[in-house]
This record gives C-alpha cells, sequence and structure tokens, in this order.
C-alpha cells in the first residue's frame, strides 16, 4: 500500500462519517507490534536452516521499514532468504532486512542459515526489532526475543544382544541387523559403526546415515569369514554427533565348519544324465547329520528345531528338462543361477523357480545352477531330467495378422511359448522380411517398438526362437501403416476477386505419393487423380 493510498483511505472514512469510530477504537492502542516465532531447534557444532515467521501488525497501517535479528556469540550467520524481495545484510551476528511491507499482508516465513560452535549450550536466544515507517502515532517500533532450543537426540540400538545363530565358516550367508533408532529430538548423524569382534565379522551398511526424530535404519552385521568353530561375540559400535558420542550393543554367533551340501560353497555336484530317476537323501535334522538351514527362500518354511538346507550343484551340459520330486517328508525347492542375479547367494527375491515338493520339468539350459532344498525335518527326493525338445513357437499378441493403419512408434508383441533360450525380430516389406532388427539374444523381450517405418506400406515380421537343441521358424504376420496427411496447410494471406488461391503444405516424409485431393468443406476442389 502506498502513500497516497493510505490517505486516501483516511479521507474515505473521514467522509463516511467513521474517523470517530476508528479513533475510538484505537486512541489507546496506536502501534506497530508484532512476534518472531521459530519451531527450529539447533544441533552444537553443525550447520543448519533456521525457520522464522514474523506476525505483525499495526493498527494505523505502518509499514514495517527495517527487520534485524541479532544472534549470540558461538553463532555465525552464513545467509538467509529474501524478506520482502530483499536480502539479508550481515554484520557480525547481527542480520538486517531493509523492507517496506504491510502488515495486513499476512505472516512473513524466513530462513537463516547458521553454523554454530561445537561447545555452544543452552537456549540459543535471538533478539529481533521491528522498525515502522513512523507514519502514524508512536510506538513505531517493536522488539522482543526468539529461543531456539538445543536438539536434543537420543540414538538407541536395538536389540541388546543380536543372536546371528549358527554361521558356517567361511561362506556367504544373508546378514542380521541391528535397528538404529533417534528417540529424541532434532535430527543427528551417525558417522560410522566399527565392530570390537574377530574378523569373521563385518558391517554391512553405508555411512553417514542421518534419521530424523523418531526415525529408523537398519545396519548389519554379516559372518562370511575364516573363524575357529565355537561360540563367538564381538561389540556393534555406533558413533554419532558431532562429539562423536557412543551407543554399544552385542552380537554373538555360533561359528561352525559346513559339511558337504550344507552351503553354495562347497555344493554337492549332481550329475544330470537322461536316464531313469536318480535318488538323493536330504540332510536330516542337525542332531544327526549337522547340517543348519542357512538360507531364506521363496515361500520360506519358516525355523524350528530340525530346520535343515541341502544344496545340489547343476551342471548341464545340454539344454534339459529337470524335475524334483520328493519321496518322503515334505520340502521347499529354489533353483538359482550361478550369479545368483546378483547377489551374494540364495535368497527370497532372486530364484528362478520355486516349488513345494514337486518341480516338475524346470528348464535348465546348459549352464551352472544351484538347487536349494529346506525343510523343518527328514525329507529326501528322487530327480530326474530329459533332453529339452526345441523351443515352442511365439504366438501373436498384437498387430493382429494383416492389421491396418499401424503408425510408426506401435510396438509388436508376442508371447514366448515353452523351452526358449533365445529369441531373432525380422521385419521387412518383403515377403518373406528380410531385416533383422533383434538379433539372437536370450534377453527375452516380448515387445518390439516400430522405428523409422514409412507410411501406406505393407510390412511383414517374423519372431524366430532356438535353444541349444534346435531352432524355431515363427509363422510371418502383416500389417500395414497408415497414410500421414499433410501438415501446416496455409493459403495466400489476399485473394482478390477472380484470382486463385495458392495452397502450400508440408509432405510428412520424404517419398512419393500418386497424388493429393484438397477438399474444401468436404467438396473436393481439384479433378481425379
Amino acid at each position: 500500500m502506498n502513500r497516497k493510498t493510505t490517505f486516501l483511505r483516511w479521507l474515505m472514512l473521514f467522509a463516511a462519517g467513521l474517523f470517530v469510530l476508528n479513533t475510538t477504537t484505537y486512541a489507546q492502542n496506536r502501534e506497530i507490534g508484532g512476534d518472531v516465532t521459530t519451531s527450529s531447534m539447533y544441533t552444537a557444532g553443525t550447520t543448519s536452516d533456521l525457520d522464522f515467521t514474523i506476525s505483525a501488525y499495526s493498527p494505523d497501517w505502518e509499514y514495517i521499514d527495517e527487520f534485524s535479528l541479532v544472534f549470540p556469540a558461538g553463532v555465525t550467520i552464513n545467509s538467509a532468504t529474501q524478506i520482502d524481495d530483499e536480502d539479508g545484510v550481515i554484520v557480525g551476528q547481527t542480520i538486517s532486512w531493509d523492507t517496506y511491507f504491510d502488515p495486513e499482508d499476512g505472516d512473513v516465513d524466513f530462513s537463516v542459515n547458521v553454523t554454530v560452535d561445537v561447545a555452544f549450550t543452552g537456549n540459543m536466544n535471538i533478539n529481533w526489532d521491528i522498525q515502522g515507517d513512523i507514519w502514524g502515532d508512536p510506538p513505531h517500533s517493536d522488539a522482543g526475543t526468539v529461543v531456539v532450543p538445543a536438539a536434543s537426540p537420543r540414538l538407541e540400538v536395538a536389540p541388546l544382544v543380536l543372536d546371528l545363530g549358527n554361521r558356517p565358516i567361511n561362506s556367504w550367508t544373508e546378514p542380521a541387523y541391528f535397528t538404529l533408532t533417534n528417540t529424541g529430538t532434532g535430527s543427528l548423524t551417525v558417522n560410522n559403526v566399527e565392530l570390537d569382534a574377530p574378523d569373521f565379522f563385518a558391517v554391512v551398511g553405508d555411512f553417514p546415515i542421518t534419521l530424523a526424530a523418531g526415525e529408523s535404519a537398519q545396519v548389519g552385521v554379516s559372518a562370511t569369514g575364516d573363524a575357529t568353530p565355537g561360540l563367538l561375540t564381538g561389540d556393534f559400535v555406533a558413533q554419532w554427533g558431532a562429539s562423536r558420542a557412543v551407543v554399544v550393543t552385542e552380537f554373538t554367533a555360533n561359528a561352525y565348519t559346513p559339511l558337504s551340501g550344507d552351503v553354495v560353497e562347497n555344493a554337492d555336484l549332481m550329475p544330470l544324465v537322461p536316464a531313469s530317476p536318480s535318488h538323493f537323501s536330504s540332510p536330516s535334522s542337525r542332531e544327526f547329520n549337522g547340517f543348519y538351514k542357512n538360507y531364506i527362500l521363496p515361500n520360506d518354511v519358516g525355523s524350528a528345531a530340525d530346520d535343515n538346507d541341502a544344496v545340489i550343484k547343476l551342471e548341464p551340459a545340454t539344454d534339459m528338462l529337470y524335475s524334483a520330486n520328493v519321496t518322503a517328508g515334505t520340502a521347499n525347492f529354489a533353483i538359482y543361477a550361478e550369479d545368483f542375479n546378483g547377489e551374494g547367494g540364495p535368497m527370497a527375491n532372486n530364484a528362478l523357480a520355486q516349488a513345494v515338493d514337486n518341480l516338475n520339468n524346470f528348464e535348465l539350459f546348459a549352464g551352472t545352477y544351484y538347487m536349494v532344498g529346506s525343510s523343518l525335518g527328514d525329507w529326501s527326493a528322487s530327480v530326474s531330467v530329459t533332453a529339452m525338445p526345441a523351443p515352442d513357437a511365439v504366438t501373436n499378441i498384437a498387430p493382429l495378422d494383416g492389421a491396418l493403419n499401424i503408425t510408426n512408434g506401435s510396438d509388436l508383441e508376442w508371447s514366448f511359448g515353452a523351452n526358449t533360450l533365445e529369441y531373432q525380430v525380422i521385419l521387412g516389406t518383403t515377403y518373406p522380411p528380410a531385416t533383422v532388427v533383434v538379433d539372437w539374444t536370450s534377453e527375452l523381450a516380448e515387445a518390439y517398438t516400430l522405428v523409422n517405418t514409412q507410411p501406406n506400406l505393407q510390412y511383414f515380421w517374423q519372431v524366430n526362437v532356438r535353444n541349444n537343441s534346435g531352432a524355431t521358424t515363427g509363422p510371418i504376420w502383416g500389417f500395414t501403416t497408415t497414410l500421414t496427411p499433410p501438415s501446416n496447410l496455409t493459403g495466400n494471406a489476399e485473394v482478390h476477386e477472380g484470382e486463385d488461391v495458392v495452397l502450400t503444405w508440408e509432405s510428412p516424409v520424404n517419398r512419393s505419393f500418386l497424388g493429393y485431393n484438397v477438399y474444401r468443406d468436404g467438396v473436393i476442389q481439384n479433378g481425379a487423380m
């Protein structure tokens, strides 16, 4: 609001006979005033933004001409946001803004970035000052103190003792996890975690970790190294905050030497020969054979006194169909690729296949795999393999054979049949198509996006598949592309009576057409092409 507007407001009130009412209402309360509030907290030894709100008022429409904050010693002012489009000016412990805003416009939010000395303690008392533009009656200023309390973060680590259970020596298993929680106010930073423990153990996590109030994070402890068999213990030391305070908890594990077939690292190799079914005995309970349950599989059986895993290594030299069927007890089967899909070993989220008791005709292409059988007790199973036939042909999904008006950018879609190891896509305007647009690959995608197709042409496409036993040529399907209309049709700007109208347009592609038809209000204007 400018001075002229303010004067006119007074003049209008007087003219309306309301000046006496206004004077009566504010006769004892002509002033500029306000308050500064914050919900921020500070942490000693850190740099952060402190957020503030100015709540100002002025019954006689006095504008705020200047606003300032004075921070205590031990606090360095780095920067601040604008107020009323004005930058703050920093001089020592003071930051001020040459503002000119109307309190009637409402509260103003702003922030100040500060660095707090590590030795700073107690409340941060910040003096604020508001100066009016001396328009109206005094007083023309107000002042006060806004308090920023110290954050009181608190790091808690649970559980107090983490039991990793039985852990095979020199073998990968999933980590066990501590939960770190900030149970205080304000944020905290976990700088690092160290273990006071044998080399058998290692920390799993990335640091630093910042936790807001009430927020939690997990940090793991793995047990995959070398060790002397027996009960091992260690301390989990979480270091946090600028003062590098520590929280110490404990963990334990029973290190043991795994038997053959107990873990991936010493899995039993099973010969795979297409013949009559072969049998293998599962581990029985750990009390008898010393097998332990080391992996969490998809549809996992859980844990109990006699839980156990058996790991079989499979190395088919040719493509096979593999079956495993329980003959006694019950077991959960999972098959994994040799690289475990980038993980360290068998997990719930990286199996190629999973089944309870009966895993039938799994497509086992030449390579290396691991099968894990998991149970809560004794079990046994038989396995059989048969030579894999050539793959089934793909099924057309879209576009249907003979489809019309297919546009560039549309997808060719299909579904694979059984026993597919690799595929190839061929596309072209000849029959049969000749251009390979997707060369042989084992990354089995079921769609191809059309690129650089020409309008008003018939295309043919084919998806071929193969495995190590043979190849299957797919059917040939066809479609016709859409004739793309011209664009940017324009005529000459001025046409006088008796003159011709000259139309111009842009062809959608650089290729020949038979010709064009020109229509006006649905009526063709040119002769037949």
